[in-house]
């Protein structure tokens, strides 16, 4: 590319007086060094670049590692794209840095939901003897991230001390001053066990500080995972179909898939334990339906067939239908389990937050416990 231009300056030079050549010569070096200058600039962005994924990748994998959602995961990103690479850096390294910089961005960021951001402290920095579940305030423990919330107001704060039943918190700068004697709800989450609200009133308050009494229930919803024990029928299909499948793949149908492609296959089955986040089942019926005719198969006589088929096909997707007559339905993966009486659990994969919350209200009303699926 140079010489080619060096080529036809020549060319010109060679017609014009020294003079206008003197300067055409300073617009050839003008031009190279903008042309190294911009490479040059290109090469520190890459570079610049490249570093800064590097350590987003580092991050998310801290994130994934902590089990942190979509959500959660895009207020960290937000987080992270504010830091240059020096503080990038430090928190990678420090994870006394990380917390404290990451309360400080989350506390100067209202339009975040305060829950989630006691989420995402709670689950990137989880620690000791926050493994039992809050029942009352001598539960609770100083130095907690929580949630004070009131009047519609939340608040990110921390439990400075506990003199049960009044919990004395630091609170970030409110929005709006709270209103002594109103109700109250604290909301701590601890990883292993979800999310607590603690009912009660705001019994003192100034600008940053504030006095919670627990008065009333604890409420355990949201993260925390709780099964029942529920014999609810469910219906299997493997997802995708042949046809769906060579869609996805963007690939041409195989000439014998004409006789095969309109074979749906389906398995019934029975629940035996249920969580907001996957079931456990025993087949019961598979029912093969090709071109309009349906062939049923027992689960007790097709028992080999049944379990190589399901283990062969490792997404499917579920439907249930449960006593209010509300259809649960999510795509869902395979694996077996380590008891016979329930061979197969689900995990749900893609079911609506607005599922997730009937089934788990279901599970509720039906002596739960904590989850455990193996």
């Amino acid at each position: 590319m140079l010489i080619i231009l060096a080529d036809g300056f020549e060319y010109l030079w060679e017609r014009r007086s020294p003079e206008e050549s003197a300067i055409q010569g300073i617009l050839i070096l003008i031009v190279i060094a903008a042309f190294i200058i911009a490479m040059a600039l290109v090469s520190k962005y890459y570079k610049y670049s490249e570093s800064r994924k590097a350590r987003w990748a580092m991050i998310l994998k801290l994130l994934l590692r902590q089990k942190l959602d979509n959500q959660e995961i895009s207020i960290v990103q937000i987080f992270f794209k504010s830091l240059d690479n020096t503080t990038a850096d430090e928190i990678i390294m420090d994870n006394k840095i990380f917390r404290s910089r990451l309360r400080e961005f989350l506390v100067g960021h209202p339009e975040f939901p305060v829950r989630k951001e006691v989420l995402i402290i709670n689950k990137l920095f989880p620690e000791a003897g926050r493994d039992v579940e809050p029942l009352s305030a001598k539960d609770l423990m100083t130095g907690e991230i929580c949630s004070l919330e009131s009047l519609g107001q939340h608040n990110l704060a921390a439990i400075v001390k506990i003199d049960p039943p009044n919990i004395f918190l630091s609170l970030s700068e409110l929005l709006s001053p709270l209103e002594i004697g109103a109700p109250a709800g604290l909301f701590v989450f601890r990883p292993m066990l979800g999310g607590f609200l603690f009912k009660g009133s705001i019994r003192y308050t100034d600008q940053r500080i504030a006095v919670f009494s627990h008065s009333g229930a604890v409420e355990a919803f949201g993260d925390q995972h709780l099964m029942a024990n529920l014999e609810y029928a469910i219906e299997l299909n493997p997802w995708p179909s042949l046809s769906e499948r060579q869609l996805l793949l963007k690939l041409p149908l195989p000439q014998d898939a004409v006789e095969t492609e309109d074979i749906n296959l389906q398995i019934l089955g029975t629940t035996r334990k249920i969580s907001d986040r996957a079931l456990s089942f025993t087949p019961d019926q598979m029912n093969v339906v090709r071109s309009g005719n349906s062939i049923s198969y027992e689960a007790s006589a097709m028992e080999k067939e049944i379990q190589l088929l399901l283990l062969e096909h490792e997404l499917w997707e579920v439907k249930m239908a449960l006593p209010d007559g509300f259809i649960f339905k999510s795509r869902v993966k395979l694996r077996q389990s380590l008891h016979r009486n329930s061979p197969y659990i689900l995990k749900f994969l893609d079911a609506s937050e607005n599922s997730r919350l009937i089934l788990f209200t279901e599970i509720k009303k039906n002596n739960p416990a904590r989850e455990m699926m193996t």
